[in-house]
């Protein structure tokens, strides 16, 4: 049976999320005042991505980790941060930095041309993504988007793939294949569900922890050799 959905996650597999976040930090950080000698951008990737950990492990809620990771950086350089004013300020910020990697336009143009079925899946807050997806010119490739603040539940989670399976219409785990960054997120998502992973690695990061997924590339337009072979 032949492969004719994918779905996509978003950050730092369509958008150079990454980018953007150090961009939007800097800004957040100066407007409200922040010295320069406080200002770590690598500090508070890691620190958001441990809270935004513990939220996909269920650990804290939705809240937590968006404000949380601004209380943890408040503590590690000992500066005074409104973490709720700070995360909004933030979230707005990224609302209008939306980096294209530049081989997403012309793949998922392709990918239109030759009639697969296109989704979204992310984590997320529903404003900034909807906006960022605006933003990018990304919204009108696809035929649903799932955002995790809008769904109340997030990726890897159950609920979360029991959601996007219910809204996808004829959906068949044997006809869809998962493209996404996270070795947390995306690919369980996909691996728990007899949904094929592949794994898209724009930084060339290792796999310390031996998560299994099906396939690899490096940037979408490697999709293509990759579709002809499973399909073929």
């Amino acid at each position: 049976m032949k492969l004719d959905t994918i779905i996509f996650d978003l950050d730092d597999t369509l958008l150079n999320f990454r980018e953007s976040e150090k961009i939007c930090f800097r800004s957040t950080m100066q407007h409200f005042g922040i010295p320069e000698n406080k200002i770590d951008v690598s500090l508070f990737a890691i620190l958001s991505k441990r809270r935004w950990k513990l939220y996909t492990d269920g650990n804290c809620n939705f809240s937590d980790a968006l404000h949380g990771r601004f209380i943890d950086y408040a503590k590690e350089k000992d500066i005074v941060l409104n973490a709720k004013d700070t995360d909004d300020y933030f979230e707005n910020q990224l609302s209008f930095s939306a980096i294209l990697f530049p081989d997403v336009i012309p793949s998922l143009e392709q990918l239109k041309q030759k009639s697969y079925r296109l989704y979204l899946a992310t984590n997320g807050v529903t404003s900034t993504q909807n906006a960022k997806l605006r933003e990018s010119g990304l919204l009108n490739f696809f035929d649903d988007v799932f955002i995790s603040e809008s769904i109340g539940f997030c990726k890897p989670s159950k609920e979360y793939f029991e959601y996007m399976q219910k809204r996808i219409s004829n959906f068949s785990p044997k006809n869809t294949l998962m493209v996404g960054d996270s070795l947390i997120t995306d690919i369980p998502l996909a691996t728990r569900n007899n949904v094929k992973a592949c794994r898209i690695n724009r930084f060339n990061e290792g796999n310390p922890d031996n998560v299994l997924y099906d396939y690899e590339i490096s940037d979408l337009n490697e999709i293509f050799n990759l579709l002809d072979k499973i399909n073929n």
